[in-house]
């Protein structure tokens, strides 16, 4: 323990991919695996994406630093953490809903393989705060600054969406705020 600490805090989008090794050399480890509504975390992604495309044509420099830093989960650099898809088209938001579809059904086997994976529903933390203080509490933790969680605004469902992709991905959103 090099400097002393009882706990380290990873929000890294990556680490969810290298759940299984890090459980592996942190067994007793509590983690956090984050999710929200399928539809709103798909559409944040894909709004990101077009994002970084826009600004790394103005700026070529943006694109040469994400690479530099190892950032490939959108932009000119992207590269999908789940390949042989069905929607392999990055312009195409069931992309990006698939690949939420495919992380969390890696995640809730993890979960189930894990008695110290814990799911948190972020809308949840929004409608209810009982939930932080479950979760503070399971942690050990003690809130010493006020937290406001807000709950996504987009309420319509994008054009073009795959209704089998959006009945399975809701279905999996469902499964994981019971467990």
């Amino acid at each position: 323990v090099r400097y002393q600490k009882q706990r380290y805090l990873s929000k890294n989008n990556h680490s969810l991919t290298r759940l299984n090794s890090i459980i592996k050399v942190f067994p007793d480890s509590k983690i956090l695996i984050p999710f929200r509504d399928p539809i709103q975390q798909a559409i944040s992604l894909f709004t990101q994406h077009k994002r970084f495309m826009t600004l790394s044509e103005k700026d070529h420099f943006i694109s040469d630093y994400m690479r530099w830093i190892g950032h490939k989960e959108f932009g000119p650099n992207y590269l999908p953490s789940f390949k042989n898809c069905q929607f392999d088209v990055y312009h195409d938001i069931n992309h990006w809903l698939e690949q939420w579809l495919m992380f969390y059904l890696d995640c809730l086997q993890v979960k189930r393989r894990n008695k110290n994976s814990i799911l948190v529903c972020y809308e949840s933390l929004c409608r209810d705060s009982a939930v932080w203080q479950d979760l503070l509490e399971h942690l050990d933790l003690k809130q010493t600054s006020s937290t406001i969680f807000q709950e996504a605004s987009v309420k319509e469902l994008p054009s073009g969406i795959d209704c089998d992709l959006l009945i399975r991905s809701r279905d999996l959103y469902l499964e994981l705020c019971r467990n």
